[in-house]
């Protein structure tokens, strides 16, 4: 490998050289794979090759300049040392050296280059690192010097052993030294390490299988000085956060924590916070002063004791075709520990934590279906609860069971003849051993019934102004199509579903007759009295046909006559309703006129014929096509343009079509 030495020389008497024993020149002999040859290697530009020998090989020399001292002046060096383990052993701090006049303040007649030193009105500015110096040479005999650092915040600095600048008196013939040394070192303290573990027991002091406890136990641990003041640590000291001398920690049954890195001679005390269904046993070694070595690891160890629990469930039953309506439940509940966290879950085992008052009472809201149930567990033995449910367009009643007991009815309560009104239990004991389920039962007196309004190919119609009328034609419901289903409730009866207004384009629907049985069912009733009973989904359905008219372009031959320019007009508002060109094929028109009268204008006649007269014609309520009276067969409306009249061309031979009025 690579071998460093350092080159120095010893000053002669009278002299003052550039590398001496402060200063040496670093050389690293480093060998040259590629080239086989031994290379030297310096940082130091005094290290210079000055070429190569007969086999190739490298010749170097080191330069070290000498300079003769004066007899009759003076000389000044300012060397730098770096030490402690917090040091940076490559930083540069800033040196002044200032050569002072009478007055003593800095000699303004004193400039100019003086070795390494360069003098401006008497003051030279330099930087050091570690092992590094500078000197000063042929300065005048007896003027008075003061070298001060800076650039050393965090650093202890000392010259020649003193903690205040240098200076002093030139003495002919002398060098003056200064030897500044900065330290920074860190003292690390001893340090000690602490354990908290949890375990947990049941009522006979036996150990629980810590797998079966979902549950983290909180402590809080607080260091204090020895005079009991609040111990100033804060940060990570393995498993704990502290700030200002006091963590938060939690563990679960059969975990213990690590604290470690905590100063020798700290003071701890570890405090347990209450959990809901446990009692704290006891706290060992709860107290105490961090020690170092591993005989003065802390251990404490925080024993509780898992009380018994209960709890309940909430269940929903809805009786009749309709189980999608959601009911709101309140469960009051008293007698809980305060602060504690408590949690319920739904059928599918989603959890929702709550937490105690500091009267020990919370309240929860349920939102519930039919087939639902809601669980409470973990409750404090002796705890109450009260459960309530809201008024709603059921018949509701509850019961409560105990299936601990074979599943008798402990307590039966509520009214199956009202709607719109509140029902609730009684308050009831959370008991060890019991199995308790409160089911509600609602029974509802109207029904949830759904209609749609569509065209022949299934698509929603939008603009439909539709009515229910009851059996004795009075309305009880009425909205606009909007493209959707239109969901309402409707209470046992016979009713009437009617188109009031028709969207433009359509034929008015027929009435379409329903009935609503006790359990909700929707039954259709047929125009030949027959019944249909309708989908699980309970759409009642009713379909508007387009009206439908075709125009035929024909000439007086009754021939199909395409190129005419034709116009359809409101008859009352004189506006267009739309206009095209005819082909060779009669032109459909579906689902663009409502019923009414319009014209039928010819707006231009084919090359060779004559237009045509206007057409009135009338779309009855029915989708027939009328004019003058007479109904269209097959809907379709003919227009005849007669030819026109040819004339001879005078002058020469051959024909051209005129078109004269008639």
């Amino acid at each position: 490998g690579d071998a460093t030495y350092y080159i120095w020389e010893d000053p002669l008497p009278g002299y003052e050289t550039d590398s001496d024993k402060a200063n040496p020149i670093p050389v690293t002999v480093h060998f040259n794979e590629e080239t086989g040859k031994l290379e030297l290697q310096s940082s130091d530009k005094r290290l210079v090759k000055v070429g190569e020998d007969a086999d190739g090989n490298p010749i170097y020399v080191v330069q070290v300049t000498n300079t003769k001292v004066d007899d009759d002046k003076a000389s000044l060096t300012v060397h730098k040392t770096v030490t402690g383990n917090a040091a940076d052993y490559s930083k540069q701090f800033t040196f002044t050296v200032t050569i002072l006049g009478e007055d003593g303040k800095p000699d303004a007649l004193f400039d100019g280059g003086y070795g390494d030193m360069v003098f401006i009105d008497g003051v030279a500015t330099f930087t050091l690192a570690h092992n590094q110096s500078k000197t000063a040479i042929n300065l005048p005999v007896g003027a008075r010097y003061t070298v001060v650092e800076t650039d050393n915040e965090g650093y202890t600095v000392t010259y020649n052993g003193t903690a205040t600048q240098a200076g002093g008196v030139l003495e002919q013939g002398v060098t003056a030294k200064v030897e500044v040394i900065n330290d920074k070192t860190i003292v690390i303290p001893k340090t000690g390490d602490m354990t908290i573990e949890k375990k947990v027991v049941d009522k006979d002091n036996q150990p629980v299988n810590a797998e079966t406890i979902d549950r983290e136990f909180t402590f809080t641990v607080t260091l204090t000085n020895a005079d009991g003041s609040a111990a100033a640590i804060s940060g990570v000291y393995g498993d704990a956060i502290f700030t200002d001398g006091v963590a938060s920690v939690s563990l679960k049954a059969g975990e213990r924590i690590s604290i470690t890195g905590l100063p020798e001679g700290v003071h701890y005390k570890v405090e347990e916070t209450a959990s809901s269904g446990y009692e704290l046993d006891a706290i060992q070694n709860k107290e105490g002063t961090i020690q170092t070595g591993e005989t003065g690891v802390s251990a404490v160890v925080a024993t509780n004791k898992k009380l018994p629990t209960g709890g309940f469930k909430v269940a929903k039953k809805v009786e009749g075709v309709y189980h999608d309506e959601i009911f709101i439940v309140h469960v009051s509940l008293a007698g809980l520990e305060p602060g504690a966290s408590y949690a319920y879950q739904d059928g599918s085992g989603k959890e929702t934590t709550f937490t105690a008052l500091a009267n020990g009472t919370a309240y929860c809201t349920l939102e519930i279906k039919d087939g639902e149930i809601y669980t409470f567990d973990k409750l404090p033995i002796g705890a109450t609860y009260t459960v309530t449910e809201d008024a709603s367009d059921y018949v509701a009643s509850f019961e409560i069971t105990n299936a601990a007991s074979v599943g008798a009815i402990v307590e039966v309560k509520g009214d199956n003849t009202e709607v719109q009104k509140t029902i609730s239990t009684e308050q009831e004991t959370v008991d060890e051993g019991e199995d308790i389920t409160v089911t509600f039962t609602n029974r509802s007196t109207d029904y949830e019934v759904r209609f749609k309004k569509v065209a022949p190919d299934g698509m929603y119609l939008i603009g439909a102004k539709l009515q229910i009328l009851d059996k004795n034609g009075n309305v009880v419901r009425e909205w606009t199509s909007s493209g959707n289903v239109y969901v309402t409730r409707l209470q046992e009866g016979e009713y009437t579903f009617h188109e009031a207004e028709v969207p433009k384009g359509y034929l008015r629907a027929e009435d379409v007759r329903f009935t609503v049985d006790k359990d909700g069912k929707v039954t259709i009733i047929k125009t030949d009295g027959t019944t249909e009973t309708a989908e699980v989904v309970k759409i009642v359905s009713m379909t508007d046909q387009p009206t439908k008219v075709f125009v035929n372009k024909v000439d007086d031959q009754n021939r199909p006559l395409a190129g005419a320019t034709l116009r359809i007009l409101d008859k009352e508002t004189g506006k267009t309703i739309l206009t095209w060109v005819s082909e060779e094929t009669p032109y459909e028109i579906t689902g663009k006129l409502s019923p009414g009268t319009y014209i039928l204008r010819e707006m231009k006649a084919p090359n060779g014929y004559n237009m045509a007269e206007d057409i009135e014609f009338t779309i009855d309520e029915t989708g027939k096509v009328l004019v003058n009276g007479t109904e269209c067969a097959d809907l379709t409306i003919k227009m005849v343009d007669p030819a026109a009249y040819v004339l001879p061309l005078t002058g020469g031979p051959g024909t051209r079509l005129y078109a004269l009025p008639l």
